[in-house]
């Protein structure tokens, strides 16, 4: 039996060190990984707190020098063990500096260097990084007791959807460090003694989740992640420039107000902006669901992602015109009882097989409308996006 428990801590930085401050903590781990505007950076590094205790230091060099060489990664700041003490611009002094426990972050290696970022994305790897985690851990803290452990940028209070920098080849920088802890917990624990603290008012609901997946279909970034403003070329349709999908075309306001947003360097103000502007202009999809005055839209999330996403690339007719194809009626663009009792007798009937008809109609949509087809440049991207979109669906549902 281990001797070892573990905790997710969720909120802002400073809340959670303060949680496990209270529950008398052991140690406090933070996972991140590294992002840069250069490619070629690369390498480990652990960032401890100015006022870091020499356990912290030693703790952190221990495994900073155990991850470098398990994944023959370059060692940075060789000359202080792979430590760098504040964070860059002391950025990481406010992730550790209020425990009371040993503390660390690890930033094993850079998501934008493309390299690295395989290893980031390879369960294989990941499962690396856990184990040198976790011998670090019953290195330094043999008797065992509660582990803290903080997944970077995820579930942050003040920023809900903040996910930190993209990773070269798919997915966002939290989501492979929360894969990393979740490992990681498993070995401590042996599995049965994990335990996650709830994040309450500060989880993301459906809806938000759903505009932060359709921003990351959408979203172009710089090397950093962050939101950028995307020239648009020539045949798009949609404009000059676009932010996140929102283009000066059909949507000039708030394109105008996220491009004046990312020049300011306002970067997670228009990541949140840009994601509710989503949810609201899709949100009209929703009504659709309504039968008889009961809306039926939480038992079909699914569903309903799809015709958000439908409806934010071709706008609300365009996804009313491929619901109706998908459901062989008149495709006018209405939504009307002829609509709605085909729907609701679909969805009711096999919501898995509306979704594959969905797919499908997107495809006609886009030859029937948009006139394009597989001589299109745009074509292979627009494939991909509705399969995407497909599997984001039932991951939702």
């Amino acid at each position: 039996m281990s001797n070892y428990d573990v905790r997710f801590f969720w909120g802002d930085y400073t809340s959670r060190q303060r949680q496990a401050n209270g529950l008398k903590a052991i140690c406090y781990v933070e996972q991140h990984f590294n992002g840069t505007d250069n490619p070629k950076s690369g390498g480990t590094e652990v960032i401890v707190s100015y006022n870091a205790s020499k356990t912290s230091r030693d703790w952190g060099s221990s495994y900073a020098k155990r991850v470098s060489k398990a994944l023959e990664t370059t060692l940075r700041h060789k000359a202080q063990g792979g430590l760098l003490v504040g964070g860059y611009n002391g950025r990481g002094n406010g992730n550790l500096k209020y425990t009371s426990m040993p503390a660390i972050l690890l930033e094993p290696c850079f998501a934008t260097n493309p390299l690295e970022a395989a290893k980031i994305r390879d369960p294989f790897t990941q499962r690396i990084m856990a184990a040198a985690l976790v011998s670090s851990i019953k290195e330094f803290f043999p008797k065992g007791g509660l582990v803290a452990f903080s997944v970077g940028h995820k579930g942050k209070t003040s920023s809900p959807l903040d996910r930190g920098v993209g990773v070269v080849g798919g997915g966002v920088e939290a989501d492979y460090a929360e894969a990393v802890l979740n490992m990681a917990a498993k070995m401590l624990t042996g599995y049965d003694k994990i335990i996650d603290t709830p994040l309450e008012e500060n989880e993301p609901d459906t809806r938000d989740i759903m505009g932060a997946r359709i921003l990351y279909f959408e979203a172009r970034r710089d090397a950093h992640g962050r939101l950028a403003v995307y020239d648009l070329p020539e045949g798009d349709g949609g404009g000059s420039y676009e932010v996140a999908g929102i283009n000066n075309k059909y949507h000039p306001q708030p394109a105008r107000k996220l491009r004046r947003m990312i020049e300011n360097k306002e970067f997670q103000a228009a990541e949140d902006f840009a994601a509710q502007y989503i949810v609201g202009y899709t949100d009209a999809v929703v009504r659709w669901f309504d039968f008889d005055g009961v809306d039926a839209s939480p038992d079909y999330q699914g569903i309903e992602f799809f015709l958000r996403d439908s409806s934010f690339n071709r706008g609300p007719t365009g996804a009313a015109r491929i619901l109706q194809r998908a459901l062989g009626v008149k495709t006018d663009g209405r939504i009307g009882t002829k609509t709605k009792a085909a729907f609701k007798t679909q969805l009711t009937d096999d919501w898995k097989e509306l979704l594959d008809q969905l797919r499908s109609s997107r495809e006609w949509y886009e030859r029937q409308y948009a006139h394009r087809d597989e001589n299109n440049k745009f074509w292979n991207g627009l494939v991909n996006r509705w399969n995407n979109a497909r599997e984001a669906a039932l991951d939702i549902a």
